[in-house]
């Protein structure tokens, strides 16, 4: 897994007043397996009602390489035919996960134009010269997938 180019990952649900915030918290404990790194910040809407940003993120390049291969071979497949539309240009790899379904203990995509119940996920890749951000994407999903299938990712759910 050494070889995963990959600096950072982190996720972020945006969650209304009334969510059940320590399930959300729990999901994302679960899906990076860093439990102790998950943060809720109370906030308010531009509107005025309560919300909750709940995030985690990844900031080492081993837990930042394990949370990617912690999405499952499916998944890292599925995300390879995407690239180029998922990539910006600050060379993040953008996801974006269904929460209900996280929630209950699956990793799965959100539906096409979900606006609301994500988990938004930027995995910063590690482009250098000679190298372009899809080249490097699809090598990080690639490699991820094969050490996700070997590992038996994603975990079962606690």
């Amino acid at each position: 897994m050494a070889g995963l180019p990959v600096h950072s990952v982190s996720w972020t649900v945006l969650a209304s007043g009334v969510s059940h915030i320590e399930r959300i918290s729990a999901a994302l404990a679960w899906l990076s397996g860093a439990p102790g790194q998950v943060t809720v910040e109370k906030t308010r809407s531009f509107h005025g009602s309560a919300m909750h940003i709940v995030s985690v993120r990844l900031d080492k390049r081993g837990a930042a390489r394990a949370g990617v291969t912690r999405l499952g071979e499916d998944l890292l497949s599925e995300l390879q035919e995407e690239l180029a539309e998922r990539i910006d240009e600050d060379n993040v790899l953008h996801v974006r996960l269904d929460l209900s379904a996280l929630v209950s203990g699956r990793i799965a995509p959100s539906a096409s134009g979900a606006a609301d119940d994500v988990v938004k996920g930027r995995i910063k890749l590690e482009v250098y010269p000679g190298s372009t951000p899809v080249e490097v994407a699809d090598s990080l999903l690639a490699s991820a997938a094969v050490d996700a299938r070997d590992q038996g990712m994603p975990p079962a759910p606690e």
